[in-house]
């Protein structure tokens, strides 16, 4: 553990930009999923599940494109918890450098997709399963200035959420180049560059350990409560039942972990905790669904021809995403 005051204001600030950095380059990308689509139906992914004369994207190729997104936003959102476990055991420089190396190595494999080898999806996992983890790694930066912690958080979220324009960028610049247009995957091999350097500057600046607010106990583990009291005198005893000199060997730290544990375990049984878990989950399985299908319901609408109003709304959805978040 660190806190802030270990270093200048000047190297903290770099800290938060390292961390802004890689968050928006490399977090939250498998969400601009719509705005690199039309790019992977130009360059044949999956049209190998479509039939001789059939008119490319025909409805198992969409269906088999929208399976991917549907892995990779599932895999981000479920990796969090083991990502949080393993981040709290071994701090956020080895998470952030261990995720840098999943990401590297799943856009090697998505670039390696064949017909006969489904890179597309494994590959497509691990960028989403590395991204997480680069985002929780960063998200202890906000105690680097704690009394604008809120700031540098609504930064590092912010930048999360803004990492799907990346895709829409890389749309935009491969439709720049005459046909024929390079393939994507091509893309994907340059794009290995940038968790790299990211993880190089991790390795070499960044703290391996988490910050802590301040040099004082947290304030909130001394409120009064009965259950969590008697479970630490019970601890107490535990560590000294021969005499009042081991009792005493109880040092403060570790009565703080006893009742850091107890909050925590109150907190994951509670009622408030489980419903906002169900809550969530059933809203990003919504906003999920909506934006792997936003194409084919705006299609729909317009009676089943893919108009220029189509096309710009998409154009739209696909800036109004990352910028709202």
């Amino acid at each position: 553990m660190v806190f802030a005051d270990d270093y200048s204001i000047a190297k903290r600030v770099l800290f938060v930009s390292i961390g802004v950095f890689g968050t928006f380059m490399c977090s939250g990308i498998v969400f601009g999923f719509q705005g690199i689509r039309p790019s992977l139906i130009e360059s044949g992914v999956y049209s190998e599940v479509c039939s001789i004369g059939e008119v490319l994207p025909c409805d198992a190729q969409i269906l088999k494109l929208n399976l991917l997104f549907a892995i990779g936003s599932s895999v981000t959102n479920i990796s969090f918890l083991p990502i949080g476990i393993f981040l709290d055991s071994n701090g956020p420089r080895i998470t952030s450098l261990l995720s840098c190396f999943i990401t590297i190595i799943g856009k090697l494999i998505f670039a390696m997709g064949t017909p006969s080898f489904d890179g597309f999806i494994v590959g497509y996992a691990l960028i989403a399963f590395g991204g997480a983890g680069i985002y929780l790694s960063s998200m202890n930066l906000a105690l680097a200035f704690p009394s604008n912690s809120g700031l540098i958080m609504a930064l590092i979220t912010g930048s999360f959420d803004a990492s799907s324009l990346i895709y829409v960028i890389v749309d935009y610049l491969r439709f720049l180049f005459p046909s024929p247009r390079p393939h994507i995957r091509l893309f994907f091999i340059a794009y290995t560059l940038i968790p790299l350097i990211y993880g190089i500057m991790v390795a070499a600046i960044m703290p391996s350990s988490t910050f802590l607010k301040a040099r004082t106990s947290n304030p909130i583990l001394h409120d009064s409560d009965s259950e969590r009291d008697s479970l630490i005198s019970s601890e107490t005893v535990t560590y000294g039942t021969s005499n009042e000199v081991e009792a005493s060997s109880v040092t403060k730290n570790e009565k703080e972990e006893i009742e850091i544990e107890v909050l925590v375990f109150k907190q994951l049984t509670s009622s408030v905790f489980c419903g906002l878990a169900i809550t969530i989950f059933v809203y990003m399985l919504f906003i999920n669904t909506y934006i792997s299908t936003i194409r084919e319901q705006l299609v729909e609408l317009a009676g089943g021809r893919e108009t220029q109003e189509v096309e710009n709304l998409l154009k739209f959805f696909n800036i109004a995403l990352p910028v709202g978040g």
